[in-house]
């Protein structure tokens, strides 16, 4: 079974089966904070395009249970300057950041992601 919800900006498609969420769609806000679960839920994955060219957008925040971020999920999102990734196994697709230009990535502990 799986639907879909929206939250604070932030679309899912829940899968009760396998107890994951998958972010959709991330509406035009400036702070972006990704939740580690909603609906008793792990967050997993980012889809491709969930938040491209956005252009308000500036800082986003992407929990531990986050193992996939899909192509072009952050595509010209020319105001981000700052994402946060909560995790050490993030698989980055193709262009996930790509023409982001003031763009830094940090870990969970402040350095800058490499």
């Amino acid at each position: 079974m799986s639907e879909y919800m929206c939250v604070d900006g932030i679309t899912y498609h829940i899968i009760q089966t396998s107890k994951s969420a998958i972010v959709t769609k991330i509406d035009d806000m400036e702070v972006v904070n990704i939740p580690y679960e909603i609906l008793n839920c792990t967050v997993t994955e980012i889809e491709s395009s969930a938040c491209n060219n956005r252009p308000k957008v500036k800082h986003v925040s992407i929990p531990a249970g986050v193992r996939i971020i899909r192509d072009a999920a952050f595509f010209g999102c020319r105001q981000l300057m700052s994402v946060e990734i909560h995790s050490s196994n993030v698989k980055l697709h193709a262009f996930a950041f790509a023409k982001c230009a003031r763009l830094e990535l940090y870990d969970n502990e402040g350095n800058i992601f490499r």
